[in-house]
């Protein structure tokens, strides 16, 4: 054997080694990366890894409680809305950014590609989509999905396919690239399905989601719920990764429903009524409300200018369209407080039905003259009938002079005015103050006269609903209020109740307020062929130190006799140039009236006559 042939040998065996030696350092090389990925630099990279897919912490909104009405339907509720936007200073890649968005939500790369460039001053924030519906979103989710799954080369071929192959070299690079800077953001958007209807009553959102009148306000702490905290996985682009997980910091915790006492199809109507008959009397300022004499629920109510959430102009806004006034207004009522002070005098022994009293023409209190709306010049013997049925504010006088100073404090007291109703709706005036700046103490004689005939005290439309609401209850009142229940206890909740006069008393009451509907001053407002128990009246507007004769606020209230139905209406509306019982509400009350009768079935005492009633009524 050659010296050659033997080399070749040598060398040939070695080879195997040389290869095998090459492959164990490789395999050692492997592991060793192995171990520092695995071992050594495990925390580190997979605490870089979560710093890649995690958003950080996340507010996760509470869903807001929905409102019900008194039969189901939803009045307000909460839909989750999506919208995107994009940190334009986070785009890499804005050609290619734009043609993704292009292919996920439609339109072409030169509508997106101007959107996600950085503008050049001002925010670099910009709403790509604005509250998406979220079946919509989750198509957006879909599609970007289905387009990580292709591999972005493929789906790169199919842009250059379909928008051509004039795109910037480094189309190449990573498709996630193209979904920097994108942002989710998820909201509630509160929606009323029954528009404007109710508004007042129901509320209003601000642009920030806070709540800022009506029932929104008053129950916001049982509506809002609280917030919750979490750590998201996502993709750059801010979207759901495949079997992502999430840390919760804080669980959200959803608002209440709550059901309230308002029926929308009766609120319709009165706020359709409201504005027909207030716009047939020339009258711009005017409220009506509607309540349940049994239980305080109110199933109506409304006042004017009515709230418009679309548009609420300053005028409007300055003129309380926000509030119910019939709640948040106070005035001085006129005649319907004559009622009070009857029941008192009644209820006391001090007086009865038919006792014949001598009613001057007018009389001269404390050097101030106190005589009838009507202008009567001649003394009259009557009786307390009368003295309701024809309003007569002399004839009030010398009932409620039988009674002490205190007295008639107390009565007024007790029947619910010189105080708060402690109704559940945000505004209501603080009546108390008015005893606080002109205590019963200070009273003189013609202090005490005004205020039996409704001058000199400060009073809501509901107070006086719900006053009305106790003599159609056999004496009892219970708290006005609009909350039944709440998810978390759907058991009605219950309000207070107390005797302001005995059964008899409210019994006789009905029967005298019979009589104002029958041939008194409320007769344009009674309805043929039904009973009915009523009220009218009329009281100057006390400004710069003085009452204004022309101009006055006209009051009507009153309900039904002998019906389950017994819902009390009270109507007020500032009657300008108007002399007379309350005449801008009459007609109001009594449409308002006879749709309660049909609604609710309420039996006529004379067939003929409830089917001969035609409208426009009580003109």
């Amino acid at each position: 054997m050659s010296a050659r042939t033997a080399q070749r040998g040598t060398a040939g065996n070695l080879r195997p080694l040389i290869i095998f030696a090459v492959l164990c350092i490789l395999a050692l090389m492997v592991f060793v990366r192995l171990y520092y990925i695995q071992i050594t630099s495990h925390e580190v990279l997979a605490q870089a890894a979560t710093e890649q897919r995690s958003s950080g912490e996340t507010t996760v909104q509470a869903r807001r409680g929905t409102i019900y009405d008194r039969n189901g339907v939803i009045l307000a509720t909460s839909v989750q809305k999506v919208s995107i936007y994009i940190w334009t200073p986070e785009v890499s890649n804005p050609q290619m950014t734009a043609a993704v968005l292009a292919d996920l939500l439609g339109g072409s790369i030169s509508d997106w590609e101007p959107k996600v460039q950085p503008p050049p001053a001002g925010n670099s924030w910009v709403e790509l989509e604005h509250q998406m519906e979220v079946a919509d979103y989750q198509k957006y989710v879909d599609a970007q999905t289905a387009l990580y799954s292709t591999g972005s080369k493929d789906f790169i071929a199919q842009l250059q396919q379909q928008y051509g192959s004039n795109f910037s070299s480094d189309f190449s690079s990573d498709f996630s690239s193209a979904l920097t800077g994108i942002r989710i953001e998820k909201t509630y958007v509160r929606e009323y399905p029954c528009g404007n209807t109710g508004a007042q009553i129901i509320g209003s959102l601000n642009s920030d989601g806070q709540a800022i009148s009506g029932l929104e306000l008053e129950y916001d702490s049982i509506l809002k719920g609280t917030d919750g905290l979490v750590v998201d996985e996502t993709s750059q682009g801010s979207l759901p990764l495949p079997n992502a997980t999430s840390d919760v910091i804080q669980e959200k915790q959803d608002g209440e429903d709550i059901v309230v006492s308002i029926d929308i199809d009766v609120q319709a109507q009165v706020e359709s009524e409201l504005v027909k008959y207030a716009a047939a009397g020339n009258v711009d300022n005017g409220n009506i409300i509607l309540i349940n004499a049994e239980n305080g629920e109110i199933l109506a109510g409304a006042s004017l200018p009515l709230l418009n959430r679309d548009y609420l102009s300053q005028e409007d806004l300055d003129k309380g369209a926000l509030n119910l006034q019939a709640i948040t207004l106070n005035y001085e009522p006129g005649s319907v407080l004559k009622a009070v002070t009857a029941s008192a005098a009644l209820d006391q022994g001090l007086i009865t039905p038919d006792e014949q009293i001598n009613v001057p023409a007018y009389r001269v209190i404390n050097g101030a003259t106190v005589h009838d709306w009507d202008g009567r010049s001649v003394a009259k013997t009557a009786d307390l009938r009368w003295i309701l049925s024809n309003s007569s504010n002399v004839g009030m006088t010398l009932v409620g002079e039988r009674m002490s100073h205190q007295a008639l404090y107390n009565a007024l007291y007790n029947d619910g005015f010189c105080q708060s109703s402690n109704v559940d709706y945000p505004g209501e005036y603080d009546f108390s103050q008015q005893t606080t700046d002109f205590p019963v103490s200070s009273w003189r004689d013609i202090d005490a006269a005004n205020r039996t005939f409704g001058q000199g005290v400060f009073v809501s439309t509901l107070q006086v609903a719900s006053f009305y609401g106790a003599i159609a209850n056999n004496g009892l009142r219970v708290q006005p209020h609009f909350l039944v229940s709440e998810s978390s206890d759907p058991t009605p909740v219950s309000y207070p109740s107390y005797q302001v006069m005995k059964p008899d008393t409210a019994a006789t009451m009905t029967d005298l307020l019979e009589s104002v509907m029958t041939e008194g001053t409320g007769t344009p407002a009674d309805l043929p062929g039904y009973q009915m128990a009523g009220k009218t009246g009329t009281a100057q507007v006390f400004e710069n130190g003085s009452y204004d004769n022309d101009d006055t606020i006209g009051s009507m209230v009153g309900f039904f006799v002998g019906s389950d139905c017994k819902i009390v209406c009270m109507t007020s509306m500032k009657d300008p140039g108007k002399v007379g019982e309350g005449v801008a509400p009459k007609p109001l009350f009594a449409s308002v009236m006879l749709y309660l009768a049909q609604r609710y079935q309420v039996q006529p005492s004379d067939v003929n006559a409830a089917n001969s009633i035609a409208l426009p009524l009580g003109e």
